[in-house]
C-alpha cells in the first residue's frame, strides 16, 4: 500500500481545522472551516480523484473506516418493515422503513462521529429515513413503479450491517470498500 498524504495548509502556516466550523476546536480555535471557501471545481475534482485510490484513511491514530465501524457498532441491530411508499415533491419515490427512530440513531451515531460532515451537506434540518425506489425518471414512471412496489409489501428487514460505499458521478466507479456491523 502506498501512503499519500494531502496537506491543507494557509499561507501563514496554519494546518487547523481546514474542512469544516467544528472540525477541531482544540484550543479556543473558533475559525475552522477556511479552506472550504477556497475549494473551487478543479481543487474538489482532484481531491475526489486522490480519494478514489485510496485503500484507507488515516484520522489521527484511527482510520476513517474505523471510526464509522465504531459508530455503526454503537446501535444495536434492529428488525425494519416497510409497510408503505413517500414522495418526495413529484418525482423520488420511498419505502417507508419503520421504526424510523431507529434509523435516525444509526444517522445520529455517523453525525456525531463526524461532525463536519452532515448528511446531505447540511442541507436538510431533519433527515427523513427512506429507501429510494427511483428518482429523475420520466414522468409517470414512478407512479407506475409505485403500484408494483405496493403490492410486495410489507417487506421485512433484519438490520444487521452498514455497506461503505465509494464512487463518483462516472458510471462504473462505484465499489464496497467495506461491511460495517451494527451492535
Amino acid at each position: 500500500m502506498r501512503l499519500t498524504t494531502i496537506t491543507h495548509v494557509k499561507v501563514d502556516g496554519f494546518m487547523q481545522g481546514p474542512g469544516g466550523a467544528d472540525e477541531d476546536r482544540r484550543g479556543g480555535f473558533e475559525r475552522g472551516g477556511w479552506a472550504l471557501p477556497l475549494f473551487d471545481g478543479e481543487a474538489a475534482a482532484f481531491v475526489n480523484r486522490v480519494y478514489q485510490r485510496a485503500d484507507a484513511f488515516l484520522r489521527g491514530r484511527r482510520t476513517v473506516v474505523e471510526a464509522l465501524a465504531a459508530a455503526i457498532a454503537s446501535v444495536p441491530r434492529f428488525d425494519a418493515v416497510c409497510e408503505s411508499t413517500g414522495w418526495f415533491g413529484d418525482d423520488v419515490l420511498w419505502l417507508d422503513p419503520q421504526p424510523a427512530d431507529r434509523f435516525r440513531a444509526l444517522t445520529s451515531a455517523v453525525t456525531d462521529a463526524f461532525p463536519a460532515h452532515r448528511p446531505y451537506g447540511g442541507e436538510y434540518d431533519e433527515v427523513v429515513p427512506h429507501l429510494t425506489v427511483g428518482h429523475g425518471v420520466e414522468a409517470g414512471q414512478p407512479r407506475r413503479a409505485e403500484e408494483q412496489v405496493l403490492r410486495q409489501l410489507p417487506i421485512r428487514i433484519d438490520v444487521t450491517a452498514a455497506a461503505l460505499w465509494c464512487g463518483t458521478d462516472t458510471v462504473g466507479t462505484w465499489r464496497q470498500v467495506a461491511d460495517l456491523p451494527l451492535g
